[in-house]
């Protein structure tokens, strides 16, 4: 009789301990819910039409990188930002274009890549480009890795922030670094004039 109530006693403790730690676990999750809530403050997916400004640019060779004068800077120019959803609404992809994509050597398809929420308004991004040597059929030239951090403004209109461009050629040897600031606002639906 005395081992039955102790081995009761001990089956209750049990489920108390049981059902403490399930709540303490669901707190947890309801916990991790507010603060992924929290942070959807701002929603990135749509389209930007940015302007990019060089900061700076370096050609490198044999590991030994020079930047080119602050006056040799090439002028702004316009990049088409489009990010979508992802498996989350803190991450997704992107891709971006831009109006010298297909001028020049190298020419190099659009950036694709993946963005992803620091903070309720902060993302950094990483994305991939290809580049192929027009002066020699198009054979393959490189690669590019760029990774940015931006900030979506309180009214989720606009972006500004910078990028981190690094070059290689087809060897996969660092051939070009460049920093980037971009400021610009989300494109929004218009109706055509009638």
């Amino acid at each position: 009789m005395k081992t039955n109530k102790f081995f009761t006693i001990l089956l209750v403790m049990m489920a108390l301990a049981f059902a403490i730690n399930g709540q303490s676990e669901a707190s947890k999750t309801i916990s991790n819910e507010n603060d992924a809530q929290s942070l959807q403050v701002g929603r990135l997916e749509g389209t930007f039409m940015v302007t990019a400004t060089f900061t700076n640019i370096e050609f490198c060779e044999g590991g030994k990188c020079e930047p080119i004068p602050v006056g040799e800077l090439p002028p702004p120019f316009k990049v088409l930002f489009t990010f979508m959803a992802g498996k989350t609404a803190n991450d997704g992809t992107l891709i971006d274009t831009n109006e010298f994509q297909m001028t020049g050597n190298p020419v190099c398809t659009p950036d694709q890549g993946i963005w992803e929420r620091k903070l309720a308004n902060q993302f950094i991004l990483t994305q991939y480009n290809f580049c192929f040597d027009s002066m020699n059929g198009y054979g393959p030239a490189g690669t590019s890795k760029i990774r940015a951090s931006l900030q979506l403004n309180n009214r989720g209109d606009g972006i500004t922030g910078r990028q981190y461009i690094e070059g290689f050629d087809a060897k996969g040897m660092l051939v070009f670094i460049g920093e980037v600031n971009l400021a610009g606002p989300r494109i929004i639906a218009e109706e055509p004039p009638e």
